[in-house]
C-alpha cells in the first residue's frame, strides 16, 4: 500500500480509486489469462503459440522463461495489449466496497 501513495504522488492514477490516466497502476491476476501450471514450460509454449508473431515476436523465448513471475508479466502485458483501448476508459469505482477494498482488472 505505501507504494501506491508513492506512485500517486508521482502522477500515477491508482485504479479503481482514480479514473485511468496516461500512467495508471492496477491489480491483475495473470492466472485469469493463462491457465498454465507452475514450471510448465510445455504449457507456456502452448499458450503462447496462440499469440500471433506480429504481437509477440519472441514467443519461444517467452515460453522458456524460467521465472513464473516473468511469464506472468508476459501474459499480463499481452492481456493489456489486447484490451488497451479499454484500459484508458477505466473509471473510478462508484460503490463503497470497491472504493475501500479496491478491485482487480479482469
Amino acid at each position: 500500500m505505501p507504494w501506491l501513495t508513492w506512485l500517486r504522488t508521482r502522477g500515477f492514477a491508482i485504479w479503481p480509486f482514480d479514473d485511468a490516466g496516461v500512467h495508471t497502476a492496477f491489480e491483475v491476476y495473470p492466472s485469469l489469462y493463462a491457465k498454465v501450471a507452475t514450471h510448465d514450460s510445455a504449457g507456456r509454449g502452448a499458450h503462447l503459440a496462440q499469440v500471433p508473431p506480429t504481437v509477440l515476436a519472441q514467443r519461444e523465448r517467452a515460453a522458456a522463461i524460467a521465472s513464473d513471475d516473468a511469464f506472468d508479466a508476459v501474459v499480463s502485458a499481452l492481456a493489456m495489449w489486447e484490451r488497451r483501448d479499454e484500459l484508458l476508459c477505466l473509471q473510478a469505482a462508484d460503490d463503497e466496497t470497491a472504493a475501500i477494498e479496491g478491485e482487480i482488472w479482469l
